[in-house]
C-alpha cells in the first residue's frame, strides 16, 4: 500500500515531449553549428551529460525563462569532448541557433500511466512552467481529462522553484506536501523546488545524466515513466 495520496507532475519532456533527449539534442546541434565532435557517441554522450550537469548549476532560479545557462551546457560539454581550438567561436555559434519547437507529443506510457494512478486512487496535477497555453496544450495532447487541476506559471504569477506554487496543487487535490510525490526532468526546478516545498521528488532522467555524477544523487532517480508505479509502492 503506499503511503502517498497525490501524484504531481511537470509537463515537459516528462509527460511531453519538448527538447527530447538533452545528450541526443547537444549533439545534433552541434552537428548543425559544424563542431567537429568526437566519432564515438559514448563520447559525446558522457561530454553532453558533463555539459548538462554544468549548466543547470547555473540556472536563474528567479527566472526560468533566462537560457544564459545554455552558454555553460556548449563550454563545458565541447571542452569535455576535447575540443579546444576556437571553442569559444563554437560556444558563440551554437548560442545563436535556435532550438527546435516543442513537438508536444506525449510521452510513451504517458496514458497508461496516469489511467493505472487514478484508478488507484491517486489525485493528479499538473505544475509547470510554462507561457499561459497549458490548458491549450493538455486538452490538444487529451491529457486534460485525467488530471484534477493544473497549474501555468504564468497564469498563476509563480514558478518553480518557488514552493507556493507546489503548495496551490496540494492545496486543490486536498493533500499536504507530504503525501504528494513530483515527477520532473530538470533538476534546479523540480527536484530542488518540490524538495524546498515539502513534496518527495523523483527525477525523470532517461539519458542517465544525474544517477551517477553531480548534485542530484541524492533525489530518486527513475529512467521512464513505467519506473514509476514502483517509486509509489516504496516506504
Amino acid at each position: 500500500m503506499s503511503k502517498w495520496r497525490a501524484v504531481i507532475f511537470d509537463l515537459g519532456d516528462t509527460l511531453v515531449s519538448h527538447m527530447g533527449s538533452k545528450t541526443e539534442l547537444f549533439r545534433r546541434i552541434c552537428q548543425e553549428a559544424n563542431v567537429p565532435l568526437p566519432e564515438d557517441r559514448r563520447l559525446v554522450h558522457a561530454a553532453a551529460a558533463a555539459g548538462w550537469r554544468d549548466g543547470m548549476n547555473r540556472v536563474n532560479p528567479l527566472d526560468w525563462k533566462d537560457l544564459g545557462w545554455r552558454e555553460h551546457v556548449f563550454r563545458t560539454g565541447l571542452t569535455a569532448a576535447g575540443i579546444e581550438e576556437e571553442r569559444e567561436r563554437y560556444v558563440e555559434t551554437l548560442m545563436r541557433m535556435k532550438l527546435p519547437k516543442p513537438a508536444n507529443e506525449v510521452m510513451p506510457h504517458a496514458f497508461e500511466l496516469l489511467r493505472d494512478l487514478r484508478e488507484n486512487g491517486y489525485k493528479l496535477a499538473i505544475v509547470s512552467n510554462y507561457y499561459g497555453n497549458l490548458t491549450e496544450v493538455l486538452e490538444r495532447t487529451k491529457l486534460a481529462p485525467l488530471f484534477d487541476a493544473a497549474f501555468d506559471s504564468d497564469v498563476v504569477g509563480l514558478a518553480k522553484p518557488e514552493p507556493r506554487i507546489f503548495h496551490l496543487a496540494c492545496e486543490a487535490l486536498g493533500v499536504t506536501p507530504e503525501e504528494a510525490v513530483y515527477v520532473g526532468d530538470m533538476p534546479p526546478y523540480d527536484a530542488e523546488g518540490a524538495s524546498r516545498a515539502g513534496l518527495h521528488p523523483v527525477l525523470l532522467d532517461p539519458c542517465g545524466i544525474w544517477n551517477e555524477h553531480g548534485d542530484y544523487t541524492h533525489v530518486r532517480n527513475i529512467r521512464s515513466l513505467e519506473e514509476l508505479p514502483g517509486v509509489l509502492l516504496e516506504a
